[in-house]
This record gives C-alpha cells, sequence and structure tokens, in this order.
C-alpha cells in the first residue's frame, strides 16, 4: 500500500515534472497493482485538471518515463503487467533475506515462469537489462560472461 501511495504523491505533487530525469522505484510491493492503480488517477485528472495544472502528462505517462516496480520471481501475473504497461520499467526481486524467499533459486524460479505469457526477451529485461538502465550504468565496464 505505501509504494502505490508514495508514487501517488510524487507524480501528482509534480516531482516528475519539475524533475523529468529523476526515477523512482517502488520495490517490495509486487507489481500486479499498477495497471488498475494507474487509471482512476488518469480519469481523475482529465475531470480536476484545473487542480493540477503543472501537470502535462496523464498519471501513466509519468509512470512509463519515471517509475519503476519490482516482481517477485514467482508472481506469474507479471505478464498481465507487460501486457498493459510494458517490459521496460519492471525488475525482480528476489526476496531474500526474508523467509519465503525462493533464493538461492529466484532466478530460476523467474526463468521457470511460462514463456507462453511472458517472453525470453521479456525475462532478459526484468532480470538484467532493467536493471542497467534504472541505475543508467555503461554498457562497457559491465562484466563479460565467459
Amino acid at each position: 500500500m505505501h509504494a502505490f501511495k508514495a508514487m501517488g504523491a510524487m507524480i501528482v505533487h509534480g516531482v516528475y515534472e519539475r524533475f523529468p530525469r529523476l526515477r523512482g522505484a517502488y520495490l517490495e510491493a509486487g507489481c500486479g497493482w499498477v495497471p488498475s492503480w494507474l487509471g482512476p488517477p488518469d480519469e481523475q485528472l482529465e475531470m480536476a485538471g484545473r487542480e493540477f495544472p503543472y501537470l502535462t502528462m496523464s498519471v501513466t505517462d509519468y509512470f512509463k518515463r519515471n517509475c519503476w516496480i519490482s516482481t517477485e520471481c514467482e508472481d506469474e501475473f507479471v505478464s498481465d503487467v507487460i501486457k498493459w504497461l510494458g517490459d521496460d520499467h519492471i525488475v525482480c526481486e528476489s526476496d531474500f533475506p526474508h523467509p519465503d524467499s525462493k533464493y538461492p533459486h529466484a532466478v530460476d524460479t523467474f526463468l521457470d515462469l511460462d514463456e507462453k505469457h511472458i517472453s525470453r526477451a521479456a525475462k532478459q529485461k526484468v532480470l538484467w537489462d532493467n536493471a542497467v538502465d534504472f541505475y543508467r550504468f555503461p554498457a562497457d565496464p559491465l562484466p563479460k560472461i565467459g
């Protein structure tokens, strides 16, 4: 619950409007709530736009530009989030060191998710590429495999 309140506050109070390069990661909350949460604020902004004259985009557009969320490694509903919002701003969490963590098998658990629902390319992004993008790591100093 705290993740969506924090994200909502940062969006509607214009933080991402004033600082368009700022990135926020809302972690340890799963990701299934995001598509259903974004709809009502978009509608409310449409109806009450005068209350937020400083916002130049929809809540969904701010999310897609500035926000990252995490999925737990066994969450099959991540495919629904990808369907609605794309796979660019989701990272995978291991939930370590919590007792219900899949560690040390978190990556294997995520990779074993049914490819009918989440493609190998999306799995690559969620496990690696999106974190590299979020932290703005340059590609060249990353470790080489092999």
